[in-house]
């Protein structure tokens, strides 16, 4: 009986952590004249290899220190492991090709640098939206 209810409950915190994990957001500052991006442009974005928005404002990137939020965004948008992401940007710092993004320690910090940074871009989790920040819809 014991065993059951806690495998119950392990399997029960498991899939909560998995979806909080998936429910992340794109987000811009307000004057970005950009409202929505393809997988495929947010994965060169944030590799480096698009370098300004449709005005020519260049593009600050901005990821999370949330281990669940940074992996499950990496896997999905960039299609890299979280090691490959840090190799990769870590070769361009190496042959001076790029630099690596500033890493924030949560949501609230994301949309604080996203919001004073107008070529900005971060992601967050979804329920931390709010009017601080612009919605860039993944597509």
């Amino acid at each position: 009986m014991f065993k059951r209810l806690f495998m119950t409950v392990l399997l029960i915190m498991l899939t909560c952590q998995i979806g909080l994990a998936s429910e992340f957001v794109l987000v811009v500052n307000k004057a970005n004249p950009d409202s929505q991006v393809t997988v495929d442009g947010a994965k060169k974005i944030f590799l480096g290899k698009t370098s300004s928005w449709s005005d020519g404002t260049r593009i600050k990137l901005v990821v999370q220190k949330n281990p669940e939020l940074h992996e499950f965004f990496v896997k999905q948008v960039v299609k890299k492991s979280v090691q490959q992401f840090l190799t990769y940007w870590k070769k361009a710092l190496f042959t001076g090709v790029g630099t690596p993004p500033p890493v924030m320690a949560d949501d609230a910090a994301v949309k604080s640098y996203v919001a004073a940074n107008r070529g900005a871009v971060g992601y967050i989790a979804e329920q931390s939206l709010d009017d601080q920040v612009k919605l860039l819809e993944l597509k």
